[in-house]
């Protein structure tokens, strides 16, 4: 592996480990989630699997699987409950429906 090759891979790793943090500290319902919420969440999604494309097509194979491990630890880390927490007491614009008593106007 050259170094570019090494550096591409730890930025997708990063990138794609934030995005599946987010994705675990929004709702999963959909009708639980504000309409910015749910666009962000469609574009996200779709940065995703363009990415693990491109990555594939340029035969960097362990980038790929960076990706897609990166989007899964994310959600795993994202989930444990102290984390979870955390996440909706520090974002709660970004992570909290309009309508959750936790949410401060």
């Amino acid at each position: 592996m050259s170094l570019i090759e090494i550096l591409i891979t730890v930025i997708a790793f990063v990138l794609s480990l934030v995005i599946g943090i987010y994705f675990a500290g929004i709702p999963l319902r959909m009708s639980q989630m504000t309409k910015m919420q749910n666009i962000i969440q469609q574009v996200l999604s779709v940065v995703c699997i363009v990415l693990a494309i491109v990555l594939f097509m340029l035969n960097m194979k362990i980038a790929t699987l960076c990706v897609i491990f990166a989007l899964c630890f994310g959600m795993f880390v994202g989930k444990i409950p102290p984390i979870h927490s955390w996440l909706l007491s520090q974002f709660p614009y970004m992570f909290l429906s309009n309508n959750d008593p936790r949410r401060k106007n």
